[in-house]
């Protein structure tokens, strides 16, 4: 058998105090006056860090299920420092590390990384939490070449053996209950296997451990990672999955039968229980709007429709984040009854209190894409339709100027403000300390002005995706003689005043940090219409106000790739070039070379009705 060179120390060492002992005992029984009672154990045997065969502090208790799994891949110094990274906050350090897929806290980080109080938490949640950090994970254990991506398939493929029990796909029903289907004869995946017993159903179509929250958010984490890797179609059969999966779990009608107000909720304030399951089902609305976001994000960047249309759900409006934050603490006798989603107005700089809204906004622009698309019914839309978007854009614009007026002193001892439970960088220990930027006016300030120009940038590109088209190709074939119609002087002049905000973007946010996930299919779609600019360039001659536009776009996608490492920003990045530098060209070139690539490159990502946007 091979040795294990970690462990070999440690069993040597025990054998030997073994032996040690053995002969004292000898000795004992030959000579019974003999003082000696026993040789003193070594303090490792009392060590529980030791494990490894060398000494830890003691790592978070929800670690516990999956450390087994985690032997000859990751440390338990590691993954503690990994599910630190995924709970941090943004920060505006480049070397404190955070995870670009972590757009809103859907647990309750006071649940997870308090050791005393820390709630189970299934293993296949935690095998996905991991390979969702090692993604992008500023941590000395990647600095060697190729230990990254061993690393991400060793976990990816740990997530998918987990998963394996607790995916709905892998049961059908019969008279007896839900029987297991296994796709695999691996036995490491059978012994995790736990046939869910025969039960009612109730709201939901599947059993609640095959509907759990932790599931749900495991496939929620999956499509969110691997949709933002190089290979994003391979997110396709997540996000499907992860529709049918709120579907069926009862996720989306949360709350059809349950009323809570601030009085029920005051008769049991110091009841722990009571404010346990507030938490739980408060984390169950998050995720829910989570995944209402992220399907109208996704329907954007991969030309789909949404599947989780207005209408088809009852849940109620997440929570504050302020009142969140505090919910393990709050007097439970203030938290206000939240009415049934989406919410329409812009509050405040949590992610749910400013994209939710825009999503809702998102949502309404693609279904009237698709029903423009319509191959009859296409040239029938009502302009009442258009207008009703536009005063909704209006709306948030509004809400995000009274944002920005607002005060944004907010006092130090606010109880309403306290941060959530969170440990250094680091060996994991004990203690606690509030997010810096949970209590400090000066952070808080910097917040709410990200918010209102990432936002603003936001409402031009649905400007643009509301009157023009999606397709860069099509938009610069121009068959239909788009460009002399009202809709392209809408289209041309808010794609100029985005690149304005582009511009101040990258003044307050350089590395372009606050929303790396989400912000560059905006960035993609704000840029198309300047393409036409420059394809007619050569035609209307030099535009120096055109080009500085054009530079300010492409220094944004180069620092997007920085930040988040995507193909199609590199790839158009490359198109936009290659457009200016043929533009500034007096003398021959290579023109119609250059062209038959450009249309190589765009031609990958289409929005046309056959076409899958970002996803090939």
């Amino acid at each position: 058998s091979v040795t294990n060179p970690v462990t070999t120390p440690r069993r040597f060492a025990k054998e030997g105090v073994h032996l040690v002992n053995f002969l004292i005992r000898i000795k004992i029984s030959l000579d019974p006056n003999s003082p000696v009672k026993e040789f003193p154990r070594p303090k490792f045997d009392e060590d529980p860090g030791f494990a490894n065969g060398f000494s830890t502090k003691q790592p978070y208790r929800c670690l516990d299920s999956i450390l087994p799994h985690l032997v000859g891949v990751l440390s338990v110094a590691e993954a503690s420092e990994m599910l630190e990274i995924y709970f941090n906050e943004g920060s505006n350090s480049l070397y404190k590390s955070t995870s670009p897929y972590m757009l809103a806290h859907i647990l309750h980080p006071s649940t997870m990384l308090d050791q005393p109080d820390s709630r189970l938490i299934s293993p296949a949640l935690l095998a996905v939490i991991l390979f969702c950090v090692t993604q992008t994970a500023d941590m000395k254990i990647f600095d060697t070449p190729g230990a990254r991506e061993r690393t991400s398939v060793d976990l990816y493929r740990l997530s998918l053996i987990l998963l394996e029990s607790e995916d709905p796909d892998n049961y059908f029903r019969t008279s007896d209950g839900w029987q297991f289907h296994p796709h695999t004869n691996d036995s490491s995946a059978s012994d995790l296997i736990s046939t869910p017993s025969r039960q009612p159903s109730g709201k939901s179509l599947l059993p609640r451990q095959l509907g759990s929250t932790d599931i749900i958010l495991a496939v929620t984490i999956l499509t969110l990672a691997i949709s933002g890797g190089h290979y994003k179609a391979d997110s396709l059969k997540w996000k499907d999955k992860l529709v049918r999966l709120v579907r069926a779990s009862g996720l989306s009608m949360e709350d059809q039968d349950i009323d809570l107000g601030p009085v029920f909720c005051g008769l049991y304030n110091g009841d722990a229980t009571f404010r346990r399951w507030l938490i739980l089902k408060e984390e169950r609305r998050r995720l829910f709007w989570l995944i209402y976001s992220l399907d109208r994000h996704l329907a954007l960047s991969f030309n789909m429709r949404l599947g989780l249309p207005e209408g088809t759900f009852c849940v109620r409006t997440p929570l504050p984040e302020k009142v969140w934050r505090s919910l393990d603490t709050a007097d439970l006798t203030y938290i206000p009854t939240c009415p049934l989603g989406p919410p329409t107005q812009i509050s405040g700089c949590g992610f749910f209190e400013y994209f939710l809204p825009l999503a809702t906004v998102l949502g309404h622009i693609i279904d009237l894409h698709h029903y423009r698309s319509h191959p009859t019914m296409g040239n029938y839309v009502p302009m009442e339709a258009i207008r009703h978007i536009e005063v909704m854009i209006s709306s948030r614009e509004q809400e995000l100027a009274a944002l920005k007026s607002q005060n944004n002193e907010l006092p130090p001892n606010d109880p309403s403000i306290q941060g959530l439970p969170q440990h250094s960088t680091g060996p994991p220990s004990n203690s606690t300390e509030e997010f810096p930027s949970s209590n400090m006016p000066n952070s808080t300030r910097s917040n709410l002005q990200l918010v209102q120009v990432y936002s603003t940038y936001l409402l031009h590109v649905f400007h643009i995706l509301l009157h023009g088209k999606w397709d860069p190709i099509s938009m610069i074939e121009d068959k239909d003689d788009w460009i002399t119609s009202e809709s392209f002087l809408k289209c041309a002049s808010h794609a100029l005043s985005a690149t304005g905000v582009v511009s101040q973007i990258m003044t307050l946010d350089p590395e372009l940090l606050f929303m790396p996930y989400l912000f560059g299919i905006y960035l993609l779609q704000g840029s198309f219409i300047l393409l036409l600019f420059v394809d007619r360039m050569p035609e209307l001659g030099p535009n120096r106000s055109v080009e500085e536009v054009c530079e300010t776009i492409i220094r944004a996608h180069e620092v997007s790739v920085v930040t988040l490492d995507t193909t199609f920003q590199k790839n158009f990045r490359k198109v936009f070039r290659s457009m200016l530098y043929d533009a500034q060209q007096t003398g021959p070139h290579s023109w119609d070379e250059h062209k038959a690539r450009r249309r190589e490159l765009l031609s990958l990502y289409r929005w046309t009705p056959l076409s899958h946007g970002l996803a090939y």
